[in-house]
């Protein structure tokens, strides 16, 4: 679950966990020093098992006693937090749970909540690989096509993080990161439809509206537009999944 990586920024330490996209990406951040970067942990949405969850939970708080009077420790979370209708999926719980033990532990932290990142990855549970997989293999996909969807290439990601740490400073802070041009899920499907030149098997669904309180109001967070253009995510499905 986890590979510690220690890299150097002239005479100051950054660590890096995990061997991940994200992980990957982070190799070029720039002012972290002295930082814990989790990068690392359960990567697959559909996890239930709990044994996973409390593996990482463990590790998290071995890492925290690591963590040096002036770092920051930096958790990536996921912005499928806020939609309500995933309020009792144990992913969503799991991520929730360690947002809430780092405020109360009171360690510096900064949570950033990332949207589906897209690159050169093998894990097949990310949003596109899963589409990809399945237009290829002709299996159905369960689609809500009207649900909304921020792709970002996982090479801009050491951008918006630097980016985020120079807006919202050194305080502890969590902030929820989208593109300036979102799309629903029917659009990036016929996006990867396009760049894999074959149709997919398609199943309609009819979004599920929770009763229950909306995420968004349980924990206050900053938020971070990223801009993009408008070709954005047509170029970056084809930039990995053309041909």
């Amino acid at each position: 679950m986890s590979n510690e990586q220690t890299s150097f920024i002239g005479e100051k330490r950054i660590v890096i966990i995990g061997n991940g996209m994200v992980a990957s990406a982070c190799k070029a951040l720039t002012g972290w020093e002295d930082d814990i970067l989790y990068a690392s942990g359960v990567s697959n949405s559909s996890e239930h098992r709990k044994e996973l969850f409390d593996k990482e939970i463990e590790l998290i708080n071995v890492y925290l006693k690591k963590l040096s009077g002036k770092g920051k420790f930096i958790y990536f979370s996921t912005t499928s937090i806020m939609d309500p209708s995933k309020s009792e999926n144990p992913y969503i719980k799991h991520k929730l749970f360690i947002e809430s033990m780092l405020r109360e532990k009171k360690v510096n932290h900064l949570i950033v909540r990332l949207p589906n990142l897209v690159g050169t990855s093998r894990n097949p549970h990310t949003l596109t690989n899963f589409f990809a997989d399945s237009i290829r293999k002709g299996k159905q996909i369960k689609l809500i096509r009207t649900a909304v969807r921020h792709l970002i290439d996982a090479e801009d990601l050491a951008y918006i993080l630097n980016d985020i740490r120079k807006k919202f400073g050194h305080t502890p802070t969590t902030v929820d990161v989208e593109t300036s041009h979102p799309l629903n899920a029917g659009q990036i499907l016929s996006m990867m439809e396009e760049a894999l030149d074959k149709k997919a098997d398609v199943i309609e669904m009819q979004e599920t509206v929770s009763t229950k309180e909306n995420l968004k109001d349980v924990f206050s967070s900053a938020k971070y537009i990223f801009e993009t253009p408008e070709n954005y995510h047509r170029s970056l499905i084809n930039k990995y999944y053309r041909g």
